[in-house]
């Protein structure tokens, strides 16, 4: 339908209020009391109707539709007169009745929006004096300051002054309180604190506002630092079969609720694998072999009950239950995934034309170790060839007590025979023996000599007017190998 203007007098004023569709534009005058003001644009088609609409008429508000409508006053008084007078004037909006309802809609969500802010403020207010703001509250960790806000002034601004505290504390951990502003109080401690604290802070019974009120509401409020938490671990990612792990806390832990709620998860093992706590000099010899930072505070070693299956994948979890030495407890899991390392083998490798082929004798031969060792233990392994030749290995990388394999350097004689020895005493770093040893001795075999056509060099110098010579290496080629000289042209050197 077509939008047309609708009027209404407001306190006997003239306001052209847009309206939708009017039917009836006709009476488009209705005098509504309450100061002037520009309705907005919800109005449903039927300005004849408006009477009825009208549920209810205040001097600042007009219910239309069931919906309230607050009417601000505008400054001064616009002139009587209806059309002939001053008005303001507002233009239509041409809208369809889906967007009228959305409108409606608007307006009804920012009522109960209004609504609900006004009961908060009046129920805030008729609570009277009270903590509008506590932090922190249940369990917080790395906790440094506390600070409350209250809903009135508690202490004169810019007072240096500082007067008895509005809180009884009780904590284990020293502080020092202060007043940020009249409604603002802190409490500082002297350091970040550790887990397992538990602080508890009551208002005093005769606590007053600067205006003499008594503080109501909540009188009491807690927070505590949690239990014992992992901060830091060693190993990181790739452990040993029967690893020792040592573990950093923020607080002391009870061996009880350790080895209560503390477990491993192994891949391949269906149920949890416990844990035992390792103590003495056990504890100690492993405490020295890492840095004095990851063993500063509290300290837990652990290991589980059985070792662990090669390439398995670990997950170590202290689990919701660990209680600190102050009676905390922890409230969740925390987990940590580890890599089972890889059996102790000895590996065997040469250069090939094929995976089916012998070694290239030209080449050189290695054996590589899939953990490390000592030095003194790999120099020992020996290449054995014909005519009892023997090859000594080389480490693979630079001078160090731990090497990852070792190497035994070309050429070798074609189409041989070698024999690897390994000593039985070998093991890694862990002192671990190979998983792998029945097979050494090893026995290798070295393939033809590849063809070869080969200059002595990259670059050479022959005499001009003599009868020059370049020698040329040839090896497994046909018998009569075909070769062409080319001659370089005076006139044309290039």
């Amino acid at each position: 339908m077509e939008a047309h203007r609708c009027w209404a007098c407001l306190a006997g004023t003239g306001t052209e209020v847009p309206r939708v569709a009017a039917r009836d534009t006709d009476q488009r005058h209705r005098c509504l009391g309450g100061d002037v003001a520009i309705l907005p644009t919800i109005f449903t088609p039927g300005c004849s109707s408006v009477d009825q609409r009208k549920q209810s008429v205040s001097k600042d508000s007009l219910v239309l539709d069931g919906a309230l409508f607050f009417l601000p006053p505008l400054p001064g008084k616009i002139g009587m007169g209806g059309r002939h007078g001053s008005r303001a004037v507002v233009r239509p909006l041409a809208l369809s009745r889906q967007g009228r309802g959305n409108f409606v809609a608007v307006g009804v969500a920012l009522l109960l929006l209004l609504l609900f802010f006004s009961a908060i403020s009046f129920a805030a207010e008729s609570a009277g004096p009270h903590v509008t703001l506590f932090s922190p509250q249940g369990a917080v960790k790395g906790v440094r300051q506390v600070s409350a806000r209250f809903s009135e002034p508690m202490v004169p601004l810019g007072d240096p002054r500082s007067p008895e505290g509005p809180f009884d504390i009780t904590c284990p951990e020293a502080g020092t309180a202060r007043w940020v502003d009249s409604r603002t109080w802190v409490y500082d401690f002297t350091r970040d604190l550790p887990g397992g604290v538990h602080c508890t802070f009551h208002l005093r019974p005769s606590l007053t506002t600067l205006a003499g009120k008594a503080v109501a509401g909540q009188q009491e409020f807690a927070f505590s630092t949690g239990g014992p938490a992992i901060r830091s671990h060693t190993p990181y990612k790739e452990v040993e079969e029967d690893q020792a792990f040592v573990l950093g806390l923020d607080a002391e832990a009870t061996e009880e609720s350790v080895l209560e709620h503390v477990w491993f998860s192994v891949e391949g093992i269906p149920e949890r694998v416990g844990v035992q706590m390792l103590t003495g000099e056990t504890r100690e010899a492993i405490l020295k072999t890492i840095p004095q930072y990851l063993r500063s505070g509290p300290v837990v070693v652990l290991q589980a009950r059985q070792r662990f299956p090669n390439k398995a994948k670990v997950i170590l979890t202290w689990g919701a239950g660990v209680t600190s030495t102050s009676g905390v407890a922890t409230d969740h899991d925390q987990t940590l995934l580890f890599q089972v390392r890889e059996a102790f083998t000895a590996e065997f490798h040469c250069t090939r034309e094929n995976p089916q082929a012998a070694c290239l004798p030209i080449t050189s031969m290695g054996i590589s170790f899939s953990a490390s060792v000592a030095w003194e233990q790999a120099s020992q392994i020996v290449l054995l060839g014909p005519n009892g030749q023997r090859w000594n290995p080389e480490r693979q990388t630079t001078e160090e007590s731990f090497v990852q394999g070792v190497v035994f350097q070309g050429p070798f004689p074609e189409e041989a025979t070698f024999q690897v020895e390994v000593p039985k005493t070998l093991s890694d770093d862990a002192g671990r023996p190979l998983v792998n040893a029945d097979k050494f001795p090893l026995s290798v075999k070295t393939g033809p000599f590849p063809p070869l056509a080969k200059f002595s060099a990259r670059f050479g110098i022959i005499e001009w007017k003599a009868d020059p010579t370049l020698p040329v290496t040839l090896r497994n080629l046909e018998p009569e190998v075909q070769a062409k000289l080319l001659r370089v042209d005076k006139a044309n050197p290039s």
